[in-house]
């Protein structure tokens, strides 16, 4: 059985100073409360899902440090975690590594190039964010997330099938997200 998180438990451990009961305090300030994890946790463990598989695969061409494929996976991750926009095929740099000058967008897609599993994963944490941030209507948001959740879940990449059960198990409460909350809540 592959491990899935307790998100509960996690924001409760995070949140500074101790609060009696984390989703009482949100629920007052007028947010849902997976509203507030989706955006601050779980793309946060998508990410750190998305590390691992980058760790794996570095492990792999660890016997050759000199290596193209160790160095953007060593010194370039970063690119696997922002948005490189159409702008940066047109900006290129020196690259001491390679000795040419080179784009960010072409760097990334030497990294996605490295290895299936990692572009995959990849996709699945594009795919997931993009999701999170387009607006559309409810039946649309839940037939995308359950594909979504088929996707990550039959990847056959450990660390995405488990962000998959994860998603699964807190379906409904990322569809109950999206709702917008008219009227606070006063005790």
């Amino acid at each position: 059985s592959l491990p899935t998180i307790d998100f509960i438990n996690l924001i409760s451990s995070r949140v500074a100073p101790p609060v009696p009961n984390p989703v009482d305090v949100l629920m007052k300030s007028g947010f849902t409360f997976f509203a507030i994890l989706e955006i601050s946790i779980f793309s946060s463990y998508l990410n750190d899902a998305l590390d691992n598989v980058r760790l794996r695969i570095l492990r792999m061409h660890s016997e050759d440090k000199r290596s193209d494929q160790y160095y953007l996976l060593k010194y370039r991750k970063d690119l696997l975690y922002h948005d490189v926009g159409f702008n940066d095929w047109k900006e290129v740099k020196y690259n001491h590594h390679f000795r040419y000058q080179v784009s960010e967008k072409r760097l990334q897609e030497m990294i996605l190039d490295i290895h299936p599993d990692l572009s995959k994963a990849w996709n699945l944490k594009e795919r997931y964010m993009h999701f999170d941030k387009d607006s559309m209507n409810e039946r649309d948001r839940m037939s995308q997330l359950d594909q979504l959740i088929d996707d990550f879940i039959s990847s056959n990449i450990p660390e995405m099938m488990s962000m998959g059960l994860t998603l699964s198990n807190w379906r409904q409460e990322i569809i109950n997200s999206f709702h917008t909350m008219t009227k606070r809540i006063t005790c």
